[in-house]
């Protein structure tokens, strides 16, 4: 083998070790990128339930009113009923 042989296997094998290189940090970056997606999705899934949440403690706030006007109405009428039997 000639001194240029040489060199062109050693910038092939160091071509390699840079494909080699590229291919683990591609890997890395696909795996941080699955990551990022899945929290992403987790986080939709959140903000969506959060969201249910919302609502419902508002229809259960709206049925709690509407529950004490109720027992306002009862206890004025049984107050009237005491009155008029006086």
């Amino acid at each position: 083998m000639n001194p240029t042989e040489n060199e062109q296997d050693l910038a092939v094998i160091d071509k390699l070790h840079l494909l080699k290189e590229l291919r683990s940090r591609n890997i890395q970056l696909e795996r941080v990128k699955q990551k990022i997606k899945k929290e992403f999705e987790a986080k939709e899934n959140e903000d969506k339930y959060l969201s249910q949440y919302k609502e419902e403690l508002e229809l259960l706030q709206q049925e709690k009113m509407a529950h004490v006007e109720e027992l306002r109405l009862i206890h004025a009428d049984i107050n009237t009923v005491r009155c008029r039997c006086v």
